[in-house]
């Protein structure tokens, strides 16, 4: 299975026993992008999406990171990432929202993800 950590900034993708160093979080959303870009219909595709709005979630960058987000969402509803970008996506909102920001269209979409979150993930302790 294929997997993508990050540890002290030094991002990786595991698939079995061989583990790929990808560098700092630029290149590493680079390298996710490239997956993306070569294979989008491949089972590695929403998981390398779901890694980009990580990589920018650990950048503090959230506008980024909701919007590659909502492209797991929006490009893999049936992934098993789409649930998990959901309640990224909504909890990204509250992060924002307790910061203070009151941009137009903010708290709708905070709430309108915190709701889909309930209707994929109903059993989920989240």
């Amino acid at each position: 299975m294929l997997t993508f950590s990050s540890v002290n900034a030094e991002f990786a993708i595991r698939d079995g026993d061989t583990v790929a160093f990808l560098g700092d979080s630029i290149t590493a959303a680079r390298t996710y992008g490239k997956i993306i870009e070569n294979a989008p219909y491949s089972k590695y595709a929403p998981l390398s999406q779901f890694a980009i709005g990580k990589v920018y979630e650990d950048d503090k960058s959230q506008r980024e990171a909701t919007a590659a987000n909502q492209l797991v969402v929006k490009n893999y509803p049936r992934s098993e990432q789409a649930p998990e970008a959901q309640l990224r996506i909504g909890k990204i909102g509250e992060t924002t929202q307790e910061r203070g920001s009151h941009e137009a269209g903010n708290h709708e979409q905070t709430r309108e993800a915190m709701e889909e979150v309930l209707i994929q993930l109903p059993h989920s302790d989240q």
